[in-house]
């Protein structure tokens, strides 16, 4: 959950192409209304992820995208968070990078890059001591539950929206911390500490590397793709939905459910009899896991978090 939406989503930049002298084409693209950014998020989440297979079928896939935007539909519509589509391209554009299925078409997306350009798109609208069901949708981005022992991802929490909170001054380097994002710009939390990424050419055994580099025979280094379905590989593949197969030594698609699979011991080689008989395996779509041997598709019948003040 993104910090001023009840959930976060987004879609890809749709330019308009003209020939010259189209005056047509030169005219400004209307912003989406919400309707419009809902049905195109929709289509977002159901798009790659569904040919990645992270879900089984479009029915899963979609009754997914319907329970994640469910909230923020409820307080759009009732007037406790206000859209603003002239932000909306943006988001829509930074959750397409982040939902690629290659991680060559990824580099550089992240839960952070789509806070950043979403949390415009949505604003709280419920003043100081209104009613309010979420931080979302308060002006101060923080409501004050009225049973602190409420569960909110299982039931509703009706409480008041609190008085703005000052933004913490980032910690520096070296600092304690708990999350990542408490630290200065160039820094993670690591065990309670802010430390800064490593640089190019630094030893990366027990550390990470800044954006974009990464840590490639324990030293941070420019990104190389990973090779496609059919190259030779030694442990990632590009695609998602790909596995290095230590058998063949090449990408190969990962199994859908009914297909065999093994799973890795504690050095991520194959038991021979197997240590456990239920657990995640690369070799299996990303819908599923491994149990006795076969890929097995995950209950798609999850409880979905409550839409409250309806």
């Amino acid at each position: 959950m993104m910090s001023r939406t009840a959930v976060v989503w987004v879609v890809l930049l749709g330019a308009a192409a003209g020939g010259c002298g189209d005056e047509t084409a030169r005219q400004p693209v209307s912003p989406p209304d919400f309707s419009t950014f809902l049905e195109r998020w929709h289509d977002l989440w159901c798009g790659e992820p569904l040919e990645c297979r992270r879900f089984e079928t479009e029915a899963d896939c979609r009754a997914s995208a319907a329970a994640a935007t469910a909230q923020t539909e409820v307080s759009v519509s009732r007037g406790r968070v206000i859209y603003h589509a002239e932000y909306a391209e943006a988001c829509l554009a930074a959750w397409d990078r982040l939902l690629r299925c290659r991680a060559s078409e990824r580099a550089g997306a992240s839960s952070e890059t789509v806070s950043l350009a979403c949390d415009p798109t949505f604003e709280g609208a419920v003043p100081e001591d209104g009613a309010c069901f979420s931080d979302s949708e308060c002006q101060s981005d923080r409501c004050e539950q009225a049973d602190p022992a409420c569960l909110s991802d299982q039931q509703c929490c009706p409480g008041s929206c609190g008085v703005a909170s000052p933004p913490p001054e980032p910690e520096a380097i070296g600092a304690s911390c708990i999350e990542s994002y408490e630290c200065v710009d160039g820094a993670y939390c690591s065990g309670e500490i802010c430390t800064a990424y490593l640089g190019a050419g630094a030893a990366c055994a027990s550390g990470l590397c800044a954006a974009p580099l990464v840590c490639a025979g324990s030293v941070c280094s420019p990104p190389v793709a990973a090779p496609d379905r059919g190259a030779s590989c030694s442990d990632q593949c590009d695609r998602d939905d790909d596995f290095c197969n230590p058998t063949s030594g090449c990408c190969e698609a990962r199994r859908e459910a009914g297909g065999a699979c093994t799973l890795p011991d504690a050095t991520g080689t194959p038991n021979d009899p197997p240590m456990v008989t239920v657990g995640e395996s690369r070799e299996c779509a990303l819908y599923a896991f491994c149990a006795d041997g076969v890929c097995t598709a995950s209950s798609s019948a999850r409880t979905p978090a409550p839409v409250c003040g309806q």
